[in-house]
């Protein structure tokens, strides 16, 4: 179908317009033309402008906000999400002078830590390489973060190093969640190249009738997930139990 060609002459400037299908064409008194879309069409690209700045802004907003958000997750380790270690840290100093919640009133001060290192980590990375090994990672803070309680926390210590804070936790309390976290993660399996995970534990613990300052109770849960590693891995060892253990075995250098 040929579009309709309406032609009109303008009294103030002495130019005709043709106007037909999505356009017009304007001649000059001088013999020069040029093309023009209608008034409607106009208003449409109008509109259509104003909403795509509408979504530029709102893009925008989104990325300020995405900055700010990254901004206030500098205490969290960007591959596990868990607390760095001198958020851990600085929380944890605070958790041991604060009593423990209205769930743990009978236990005030007390803490538990747990010290996690993966086993044959290394391994892990030169066999499957790192992306494989930052898969173990992921995973395995995934089953910590799980299994925790509410007020407890959890944090990369650095590496494939984990560590675990559990307020109000007796040795005994403490051991049993490690045990279980422990077999949780013995349960991780990765199908697509059958790799099987472990992890070692070590578990340390204060209260108010045995205060100790944060780097003595961190190097005990360390030296009792020490002694896990060099008895045979994929095991938890509290504290009194490795002191024990060492006792009957004679000096040991963990």
């Amino acid at each position: 179908m040929v579009p309709k060609i309406i032609q009109h002459t303008s009294t103030h400037t002495g130019e005709n317009r043709s106007v037909g299908g999505n356009e017009c064409m304007i001649e000059s008194s001088n013999g020069s033309s040029r093309r023009e879309r209608p008034r409607g069409e106009v208003a449409k690209l109008r509109d259509e402008l104003a909403t795509k700045t509408a979504e530029l802004e709102r893009v925008s907003e989104l990325n300020r906000a995405l900055s700010e958000k990254n901004e206030g997750g500098k205490g969290f380790d960007p591959l596990t999400g868990l607390l760095r270690r001198e958020q851990f840290e600085d929380e944890l100093r605070s958790a041991l002078a604060t009593p423990a919640g209205k769930h743990n009133q009978s236990l005030p001060g007390r803490m538990s830590v747990l010290f996690v290192d993966i086993d044959h980590f290394k391994d892990v990375n030169d066999k499957f390489r790192h992306e494989r090994g930052d898969a173990v990672l992921r995973a395995v803070a995934r089953v910590l973060r799980e299994g925790i309680r509410g007020g407890d926390m959890v944090g990369r210590w650095g590496g494939e190093e984990l560590v675990v804070a559990l307020r109000g936790a007796t040795e005994a309390m403490a051991a049993e969640i490690a045990e279980e976290l422990r077999q949780k993660i013995e349960q991780l399996r990765f199908s697509e190249d059958k790799l099987r995970v472990t992890a070692s534990f070590g578990v340390a613990t204060t209260d108010t009738v045995h205060p100790r300052a944060l780097e003595d109770l961190m190097k005990s849960a360390d030296k009792a997930m020490y002694f896990s590693k060099q008895n045979g891995r994929n095991r938890v060892t509290t504290e009194s139990g490795r002191e024990t253990e060492m006792s009957r075995q004679g000096e040991l250098d963990v």
